[in-house]
């Protein structure tokens, strides 16, 4: 899907991309990602030095804002993750990191207004993040440590299911619907990666990354939406294997 929207082929051919033409901020994102991994392979060919990694993460997230009586009890949370990614070097010292972080939901009790009272009910939440970053690997031969930083898209995924009505008169319960919410946004990360070799080929890779999604959580009337923060910890175990 990625190599048929940016099409790598023009752009080997040095012919613009079709999806630059008219295109908004996460065609430009999903573009530079192709021409990054297109323009290393030649290199990585070379160099054998391409990672296939796996990690596990703890996913930290901090509360939002509230906005009561329209939107009450905004929540924080962790939960379990995986992130799948693949480094591929553009010269000796520096790579192209690609990662999709998919995290477990996180939840807490809300209450919102709605037509004759409000609603109380659970909320869960759920940020899937595909990364885009350049890293800055220091030299070693057993261990070697990396700068990462770049730019991200991010699904936000949240799901209300309500529990029960309160009313301050006579009004008739709506029904009790799950309410879902679901955005795009983009953001930026940074972070660091450890490479401990284990083989020729297999690493111990611990990971840790810092999100910052650009997101007001506010909808077109300017009330706030999710109340769940924009900053996300992602520190993680896991490994990579070299081909």
């Amino acid at each position: 899907m990625i190599c048929l929207l940016c099409s790598i082929d023009g752009i080997r051919r040095r012919e613009t991309p079709t999806c630059l033409t008219g295109a908004g901020p996460f065609c430009w994102l999903i573009c530079a990602i192709c021409l990054a991994l297109d323009l290393s392979s030649a290199y990585a060919q070379q160099a054998g030095d391409r990672l296939i990694t796996g990690t596990v993460v703890a996913s930290v997230q901090g509360q939002g804002k509230s906005d009561c009586p329209y939107l009450c009890g905004p929540f924080d949370g962790r939960a379990l993750g995986t992130v799948i990614g693949i480094q591929t070097p553009t010269t000796a010292a520096t790579q192209f990191v690609f990662e999709v972080s998919l995290p477990r939901s996180i939840q807490g009790e809300q209450s919102w207004r709605v037509p004759g009272g409000s609603l109380s009910g659970v909320t869960s939440h759920r940020d899937t993040i595909v990364n885009g970053m350049l890293g800055w690997t220091s030299d070693g031969s057993s261990v070697a440590a990396s700068l990462v930083g770049g730019g991200s898209v991010a699904s936000r995924n949240t799901t209300r299911r309500p529990i029960r009505f309160v009313s301050p008169g006579s009004f008739p319960p709506p029904g009790l619907r799950a309410e879902m919410l679901n955005d795009l946004v983009l953001g930026v990360v940074g972070g660091t990666d450890v490479r401990i070799r284990v083989s020729s080929r297999l690493f111990l890779m611990p990971t840790f990354r810092l999100h910052y999604l650009f997101d007001e959580d506010k909808d077109d009337d300017g009330v706030v939406k999710r109340g769940v923060g924009a900053l996300i910890i992602r520190p993680g175990i896991g490994a990579g294997i070299r081909f």
